[in-house]
């Protein structure tokens, strides 16, 4: 056996390979004895057909495809481990035509795990956003606190303004006909909270109780398809308007929230600020990790191949599916309380990210080829505890050995050796 390796352009790898005459004839012989062991022809004990009967019976064409097939899995995947082929995806097998007589062979073709010479990963330019908590901003987050805690009553005049929740009857119609799914009895929303149909909030204000009042809308194009875009009438009475009384701002509010070492207003809003600066800082830190990725992936292009796309999409899908087992629901069904019409549209949706991870995959596997990256010890203390997330490590350890978490560790060190080189713009 010959066999020739050729990388081709868009992450892809063709297989030659080219049988001597004798080569073939020795596994169709060894094919065509496996077929005379277990066929039955009347007048013959099983197994003892002799050749000559057998073909004239039945030919020669399985024993050729048999001897083609063992010919071309045996041989390409020896050549795939020898070679160390990474393979993504079935190949594409053809029969070689232009060989000699007394030649026979195949040419596959396959789709492979993207190798690329990771360029201008070291020194990335990129400027972090500065984080700054206001006083502004604690009194706003004071503001939203309270409002949570807020207790709703009867608004004794009535009248119906954003920020009130009206308890309310309504039934809609599209072509003057009554649609499933569009009548309630004492429904309770917020006003201004955005969760009917666009306009039906605004319409509301100003109703006052018992009061009754026609509301045209017209459903976004996104809604569910016997709907979609639609004009509709919604017939509504108003039965009661609450409002929010917010709780009084004072030592005894800040008590009973019973937050450690926090007594007082003053504390509270210290507290506040912290939380604040704390999850700005996160935020501008993952900010401007994605910033520098962006920048990264920028600079070392790479062409996915589409069967990593599908296989991911697929790892995603059948975890859908698994979910909505557990939740005993419908896929379809889960998906519409997403906002998802399909699971083709939720397979469309997930293919831009995964795209993007397999890129930042390809790219870090590239770098810590080139910069040869290795593990000490302190790179598992720390990749461990960062793993463990505020969970026990040693039981993170025991579940996730050093072998089964080696590459993964080394993606994360090289993506730290990139994020330490980053020049401040």
């Amino acid at each position: 056996m010959k066999y020739t390796v050729t990388k081709l352009e868009n992450s892809k790898v063709e297989v030659k390979v080219v049988f001597k005459k004798a080569e073939y004839d020795a596994k169709y012989e060894e094919e065509l004895n496996k077929e005379l062991a277990t066929v039955e022809v009347k007048g013959f004990r099983k197994g003892h057909c002799p050749k000559s009967k057998y073909l004239s019976l039945y030919g020669d064409g399985k024993v050729q495809n048999n001897t083609m097939n063992e010919l071309i899995n045996e041989s390409y995947k020896e050549i795939i481990v020898k070679e160390k082929i990474e393979i993504v995806g079935m190949a594409n097998i053809s029969l070689l035509d232009d060989l000699k007589d007394t030649e026979w062979g195949y040419k596959a073709t396959v789709s492979v795990y993207p190798e690329i010479e990771a360029k201008d990963y070291f020194g990335i330019v990129c400027k972090q956003e500065e984080v700054n908590v206001t006083d502004e901003d604690v009194e706003n987050e004071v503001k939203r606190n309270l409002a949570m805690k807020a207790d709703l009553e009867v608004k004794e005049n009535g009248v119906l303004e954003k920020g009130d929740t009206a308890i309310f009857d309504f039934c809609g119609y599209v072509d003057g006909k009554e649609f499933d799914g569009g009548k309630a009895e004492n429904y309770e929303l917020e006003i201004g909270s955005g969760r009917f149909i666009p306009g039906f909030e605004d319409q509301m204000v100003g109703m006052k109780n018992d009061e009754e009042k026609d509301i045209n809308v017209t459903f976004p194009t996104e809604y569910a398809k016997e709907l979609a875009g639609k004009a509709a009438t919604f017939k509504v009475k108003l039965h009661e308007v609450k409002q929010k009384v917010l709780p009084e701002l004072n030592d005894d509010f800040v008590s009973e929230l019973e937050i450690k070492d926090v007594k007082t207003v003053s504390e509270w809003k210290a507290f506040l600020k912290q939380n604040l600066t704390t999850d700005r800082m996160e935020a501008s830190k993952n900010k401007y990790e994605d910033d520098v990725m962006t920048i990264l992936l920028k600079n070392n292009p790479v062409n996915i191949p589409q069967e990593m796309v599908d296989e991911q999409v697929e790892k995603k899908v059948n975890e859908l599916n698994q979910t909505a087992k557990q939740y005993q629901m419908p896929v379809d069904l889960l998906l519409k309380y997403q906002g998802i019409e399909s699971v083709d549209q939720y397979k469309e949706l997930l293919v831009p990210g995964i795209k993007n991870n397999l890129h930042y995959e390809v790219v870090m596997a590239a770098i810590c080829k080139q910069e040869k990256v290795k593990l000490v010890a302190s790179d598992y203390t720390k990749y461990y505890k960062q793993m463990a997330n505020g969970q026990d490590v040693k039981e993170v350890m025991a579940k996730y050995p050093k072998e089964a978490v080696g590459e993964y560790f080394k993606m994360l060190k090289t993506h730290d050796l990139v994020m330490e080189s980053v020049k401040a713009e």
